[in-house]
């Protein structure tokens, strides 16, 4: 089973985004979404705001 970081890139690849991309959807900074994907910090769902999906 991969680990979160590279399950970030796997996805991100599949659904062919970048940092960019992934980090405007999540309303965080791109070096923010970089770290995660990195590894260098870990994700927490309180951080994290997602936009309305309606």
């Amino acid at each position: 089973m991969p680990n979160v970081p590279q399950r970030l890139k796997e996805l991100k690849k599949e659904f062919k985004l970048t940092q960019a991309d992934i980090a405007k959807f999540l309303n965080i900074s791109e070096s923010a979404y970089g770290y995660y994907e990195q590894g260098s910090n870990e994700i927490s769902i309180n951080s994290i705001q997602l936009k309305n999906m309606a």
